[in-house]
């Protein structure tokens, strides 16, 4: 077994490591993430060549894959949308015919019950045994009854509990989305999931609440259908991209770190980098800002946030375990979100499922993620324990055979992936931060969670730079809209 981090995977080459050769005014982009390519790949198509500062080896950041031998998988679970229709040509331009369709089947398992997820018709029960069914009708009408006379939630699992009751809600949520975000339901407020534009206006009726769940067990014939991913993993946009950034010219400075930014009349006049024991001094025209929301600020020098809402990641941990096995798993789907309370597991992804080369054939590999916060007592435990005990669980719900493990990684990180989603800017004094962003005329704040979303933001940032007016910018990408939010102003059809 190895272990790595998630700077172990696979490297991308510093297309340069010379000084900068004139004291012009340069477009930097900070960052070379999904936004940062993104944003020097359209920077380049409209004529400007961009200096991308990278302080990682690699590009690419959670967009990157990791490679193991044949097998050549995504680092964790990567879902890639169709949602925005100039996100979406990007990954086409890049892919071509490596951009494959694949059926996205997914699931949830819950008291070692593997139940079908995905918005197709998958029998009238899904995996749901008989009385674990029964029991969820039984607490969703007794919820419903109750609902007419109850007074109103005052926290998100009264919420939840009153429109769908306890098992249902139990089983179809609370579980996985408890692990994954690190915060217990009853902690979070009422409208946690809602967009700051939207008000929660009471319970759906229980005509709606039926609909919902009968569309849900015989399939939702509106929805998108068409899914597709990466042959080779998301490593496969990651190095197209540098590699068309650097034929139209764009210049990657890699393992260099921004140790300050200078403020000018008209925004930020200069960064300066270092890169090993060499310093520089970079005069900026624009800056297009894909690095946390945190480190950006400390560089601005503006107030650090200590309120923990503004940074759900501290004190969190997410553990990576890769399983290489020599044959496929157990089960269909391409992942399965863990809401069994039982369980440390919170997911499995099996990269079998996505179609393309990830995997060779014959053969198979999951990656069993947990995700952990102080207090839980796994910080302190050996990297060996951790692994036996969720195979044991993997194992123990059937979804593979140890026998059948060839090999296996790990790979832990500090915070939980993408768990910094739109909610988090939601908040005032992060709001407060972002105002202060935006008085720096030059500057495009466009670090985002989530591919799709973070590659529209670059996007839209470039388009920004290239066109003169951040009218859009500000307006369509802006990170406390929710991903539903941000294709429906791009007018892009939902899958």
């Amino acid at each position: 077994m190895t272990q790595e981090t998630l700077s172990g995977s696979m490297s991308t080459k510093d297309s340069d490591h010379s000084s900068y050769s004139d004291d012009l005014p340069r477009i930097v982009v900070l960052g070379a993430g999904p936004a940062g390519l993104s944003a020097s790949w359209k920077l380049l198509k409209g004529g400007i060549k961009p200096v991308i500062i990278e302080r990682s080896p690699f590009a690419g950041g959670l967009m990157r894959g990791i490679q193991h031998g044949d097998f050549t998988v995504d680092f964790g679970r990567k879902e890639i949308y169709n949602r925005t229709p100039e996100v979406t040509a990007f990954w086409e331009e890049l892919l071509r015919d490596d951009f494959i369709e694949y059926t996205h089947r997914i699931g949830l398992l819950y008291q070692n019950h593997l139940i079908d997820y995905s918005p197709e018709f998958r029998g009238p029960l899904r995996g749901i045994p008989v009385s674990l069914l029964g029991s969820c009708l039984a607490g969703f009408l007794k919820a419903r009854l109750s609902s007419l006379k109850a007074a109103p939630p005052k926290n998100y699992e009264e919420r939840w509990y009153q429109s769908w009751g306890k098992p249902l809600s139990m089983m179809a949520s609370q579980g996985f989305s408890e692990k994954f975000y690190g915060v217990p339901w009853k902690d979070r407020p009422v409208e946690f999931d809602l967009r700051r534009h939207d008000k929660h206006k009471g319970s759906k009726s229980v005509g709606q609440h039926l609909k919902a769940l009968q569309s849900q067990i015989f399939g939702n014939p509106d929805a998108n259908r068409t899914w597709r991913h990466p042959r080779r993993s998301t490593q496969q946009l990651v190095d197209n991209a540098v590699e068309e950034i650097q034929k139209l010219g764009g210049i990657f400075h890699f393992e260099t770190a921004v140790t300050s930014l200078t403020k000018g009349d008209n925004g930020i006049s200069e960064v300066t980098v270092k890169r090993g024991d060499e310093t520089q001094v970079l005069k900026v025209k624009e800056l297009v800002s894909t690095i946390p929301m945190l480190a950006l600020a400390d560089l601005l020098g503006l107030d650090k946030i200590s309120d923990p809402i503004a940074d759900r990641n501290e004190g969190r941990e997410s553990f990576f375990l890769y399983l290489f096995l020599n044959r496929p798993a157990l089960f269909p789907q391409a992942w399965l979100n863990v809401s069994s309370p039982d369980l440390a597991l919170g997911r499995v992804v099996n990269y079998g499922a996505f179609g393309g080369d990830m995997v060779p054939e014959g053969k198979g590999c999951v990656c069993l993620e947990l995700f952990t916060r102080k207090g839980e007592g796994f910080a302190d435990r050996d990297n060996d324990d951790i692994a036996a005990q969720l195979i044991e669980e993997a194992e123990g719900a059937s979804l593979i055979n140890a026998s059948d493990i060839i090999d296996r990684k790990i790979i832990r990180i500090a915070g939980a992936e993408a768990s910094n989603e739109f909610q988090t800017w939601q908040d005032e004094k992060v709001q407060g931060l972002l105002r202060e962003f935006r008085t720096y005329s030059n500057l495009y704040d466009a670090n985002r969670a989530g591919i799709d979303v973070a590659c529209f933001a670059g996007i839209c940032a470039a388009d920004a730079v290239l066109t003169g007016n951040r009218e859009r910018f500000d307006r369509e990408a802006s990170p406390e809209l929710s991903p539903q939010w941000a294709s429906s102003a791009a007018n892009t059809p939902q899958p």
